[in-house]
């Protein structure tokens, strides 16, 4: 019989969730650390639960149904493997950025909060440990394994590249690689939808590239989210290079460019934000 796929889906982000809950009560972890994981893996269901079918675990099965793979207790591990690997890497981007104002663990401090997320990691390698076992397939167990260090070296890598400001991407081509690189772990949840599905390595290779270029579309919107959906753009008041500012580099005139040296509260007196819908790549391929 058909399932009822809305009710499928629900189902699945379901199982992971329970799955999460159990994994974050570990009892290795001290009790007040599980209590962060907790908070750190609810904040990420509330603002992935909006999304609806366009979330993460979305994407994982989405893939699978493609293929008509059904939901398995694997494929519930692989989806508690993509999560809890997401949540490490935002909670360390938030201690790497000092962004953790108004988030769970901004009492906890960066100390904690960067140990919080290494547990998180750690519980993430353990979800894996358990879909590898209900693996039956020799050739593909390894693969979910390479896909993790593929992506978890390109994410550091990329990262690395963020941090270290002007010494690092300059170009908006740079920019792009660097900024899909950070937000490689889209590819997790594709790459592992279709190696349960049992997809051919050169279709787990399309869904790579696709996961790519969602990634560079999901960045470009926090970029202009950042520029234009705050009161105080952190990434202009810190000289933070972003896909849109680079393209406005290029393109930008020496008044314009000196005018963007300075921070500034966005609004339509501002130059940056005013000269950026007409001379910015990404939004005019908006329009």
């Amino acid at each position: 019989m058909t399932p009822n796929l809305r009710q499928d889906f629900s189902a699945f982000v379901a199982a992971v969730d329970e799955r999460l809950a159990t994994l974050a009560q570990c009892s290795l972890l001290h009790s007040e650390q599980r209590t962060l994981v907790a908070s750190q893996l609810a904040r990420a269901r509330m603002h992935t639960a909006a999304g609806g079918y366009a979330q993460p675990l979305g994407l994982m099965y989405w893939v699978m149904r493609a293929w008509d793979c059904a939901v398995s207790e694997q494929a519930v591990w692989l989806g508690a493997f993509g999560t809890l690997c997401m949540c490490s890497i935002d909670l360390f981007d938030d201690v790497q950025d000092d962004d953790l104002e108004g988030k769970p663990l901004a009492a906890a401090g960066p100390a904690i909060a960067t140990n919080t997320a290494l547990a998180m990691l750690f519980l993430a390698i353990d979800a894996l440990r358990h879909a590898q076992e209900l693996e039956s397939r020799p050739a593909v167990k390894a693969e979910y394994v390479k896909v993790f260090n593929r992506v978890s070296l390109v994410g550091v890598g990329c990262q690395h590249q963020d941090l270290i400001g002007a010494r690092g991407a300059r170009s908006s081509e740079e920019v792009m690689e660097r900024d899909s690189g950070k937000t490689a772990i889209v590819n997790l949840f594709l790459e592992s939808g279709a190696l349960l599905a049992g997809c051919e390595p050169a279709t787990v290779d399309r869904y790579r590239s696709i996961g790519g270029k969602l990634a560079s579309l999901v960045q470009i919107v926090d970029d202009l989210r950042d520029l234009y959906a705050k009161a105080k753009s952190p990434d202009l008041m810190t000289g933070k290079l972003t896909y849109p500012l680079a393209c406005f580099r290029e393109k930008a005139g020496d008044v314009e460019l000196k005018a963007a040296g300075e921070p500034c509260v966005i609004d339509d007196s501002c130059s940056p934000a005013g000269t950026l819908p007409e001379r910015c790549g990404p939004i005019l391929s908006c329009k």
